[in-house]
């Protein structure tokens, strides 16, 4: 059955079917596209990464001097005046974004201006007990897949190879259950575990996938 799995992920489900399944909410075409982009950026010439680098970053502050009005102030209080001020150097002179102005400034840091079709609000695990909330947008999480794909690849994956998922945290696990989730877990050749389903006497979850997921490499 592993065998058919492999094939089903990697000759049918990520070169064709996974651009047609994208939504407006979930952008899925153009991704593998995107990742390719990104693993050649990383193979330019140092200046030219960095010259890049440089213009991306410029990118992020402009959008949020234009639309963000918690670092219009910070951008106020620095001392810059013009789009032009907005350079790497003088990053030093903004202070770092913590989790208490996330969580005290969430509207002013929310940006204004601009369409908020496709946003989804996420929160980080709330380990602490006092998790942040955060909103992303379709653009957002296709970039986010991409340079996850990307960082698979540098480990040695590729699309359609088999993945043990080992999670620590129950209440993410509804993507993975169900009918709806299992065929997503099929199709992706995601295997799926969590660490606390296994009592001590039994082989721990992780064994039990890693034996599950012979040659080819998982």
């Amino acid at each position: 059955m592993n065998r058919v799995n492999d094939l089903v992920s990697s000759r049918l489900f990520y070169p064709i079917l996974y651009g047609l399944l994208s939504t407006p909410a979930h952008p899925r075409w153009g991704v593998r596209a995107m990742a390719a982009e990104r693993i050649s950026q990383m193979k330019l010439p140092r200046a030219e990464i960095k010259a890049y680098l440089a213009h991306r970053l410029h990118q992020t502050l402009v959008q949020a001097m234009r639309h963000c009005e918690f670092y219009q102030e910070r951008f106020k209080r620095a001392g810059f005046t013009s789009e032009s001020d907005l350079i790497m150097k003088n990053l030093k002179h903004i202070p770092p974004l913590t989790k208490k102005d996330v969580q005290e400034h969430f509207d002013e840091l929310t940006a204004k201006g601009i369409s908020q079709k496709n946003w989804r609000e996420n929160s980080s695990g709330g380990s602490t007990g006092n998790p942040v909330v955060l909103m992303q947008d379709a653009g957002y999480r296709k970039e986010g897949v991409a340079i996850t794909f990307v960082s698979d690849m540098i480990q040695g994956w590729n699309y359609g190879n088999r993945v043990g998922y080992l999670w620590g945290a129950q209440r993410d696990t509804k993507t993975f259950k169900g009918v709806v989730g299992q065929l997503r877990n099929y199709l992706h050749n995601l295997h799926f575990s969590m660490p606390h389903s296994c009592s001590k006497r039994e082989s721990s979850p992780l064994t039990l996938r890693c034996q599950s997921l012979p040659q080819p490499r998982p």
